[in-house]
């Protein structure tokens, strides 16, 4: 029987991220929520630090860049050129908004 191929520390961050999300609304971006997530998804926090070497400020670097495409892949789809500028920084904010809370 072949042995599952275990994922590089890179390839784990976007699992270890969505492990961690739920827990910080609780335990905050702590040593705790992280404990959580790597026994849910059965690793090591060392592996975790491998993963995020920089720590939850990594973790959250991560989720801001996700909500940050999740944006600007929603913008591409609205007629911002066609709109008045308040619109449009309105329309942009909201849109990030959204796409922040969607994350949660």
């Amino acid at each position: 029987m072949a042995r599952k191929k275990q994922k590089s520390p890179d390839e784990m961050r976007g699992p270890i991220l969505d492990a961690v999300l739920p827990h910080v609304a609780f335990d905050g971006w702590s040593e705790k929520a992280i404990k959580i997530a790597a026994d849910e998804l059965g690793i090591t926090r060392a592996f975790i630090k491998l993963s995020f070497p920089g720590g939850a400020a990594e973790m959250v670097g991560l989720l801001m860049t996700r909500t940050d495409d999740a944006m600007l892949k929603k913008l591409k789809r609205k007629k911002l050129a066609d709109m008045r500028i308040r619109d449009r920084i309105r329309t942009c904010v909201m849109t990030r908004i959204l796409c922040h809370e969607n994350e949660k």
